[in-house]
């Protein structure tokens, strides 16, 4: 599956314009291991977002941040996102609503075309529908890209399937992502 953003010609970063609601801007940010809201939680709540956990610590921005992690069902575009998990974290001064981490893009082609303004992503497995899960990597807390389903019910299917899906640490250990949540926060 293709499909092509448009980049906001003004900015001199790579930011598209989501209709998520009115005037959302998204910065993508290639560096980045974890997508990251930019303000309080409040309106991400009002989109969906549910609460998972206060006052966590994350690596990012030239050193430790801290925020709040939600999920989050998200939207870029054709591709969907369940429940995946960002932090809220007040960044106003940035100019945009959030931050796409690189992580978000695996097993994907993205080109940032800053001549057109354009944002192409290349699926590769015409599957649009993604699932990220957190991960720890020695201390380094990032997302990766645990599932692509053909649609929200392949994926509704297979989470009522597998209720829990284990993630495996650095240490061998296998925790669910509640368990992760405790662990690392």
């Amino acid at each position: 599956m293709q499909l092509t953003l448009q980049l906001d010609a003004t900015s001199r970063r790579p930011v598209v314009k989501l209709g998520w609601f009115n005037g959302c801007r998204a910065l993508l940010d290639t560096g980045a291991l974890f997508p990251v809201w930019t303000s309080d939680g409040k309106l991400l709540q009002q989109l969906g977002a549910k609460l998972e956990k206060e006052e966590v610590t994350f690596g990012g921005f030239g050193g430790k941040a801290k925020g709040s992690l939600y999920r989050v069902d998200f939207r870029l575009g054709e591709l969907v996102f369940k429940d995946m998990p960002i932090v809220a974290t007040d960044m106003k001064d940035l100019n945009c609503h959030l931050i796409l981490s690189a992580t978000m893009f695996d097993k994907m082609i993205y080109e940032i075309d800053a001549v057109n303004h354009k944002l192409n992503i290349d699926t590769r497995d015409n599957q649009p529908v993604r699932l990220l899960k957190i991960s720890d990597d020695n201390g380094k807390i990032s997302v990766y890209l645990a599932g692509t389903y053909e649609n929200v019910e392949e994926y509704t299917q297979t989470v009522v399937d597998n209720t829990l899906i284990d993630i495996v640490d650095t240490n061998g250990k296998s925790l669910s992502d509640e368990d992760l949540i405790k662990e690392l926060f």
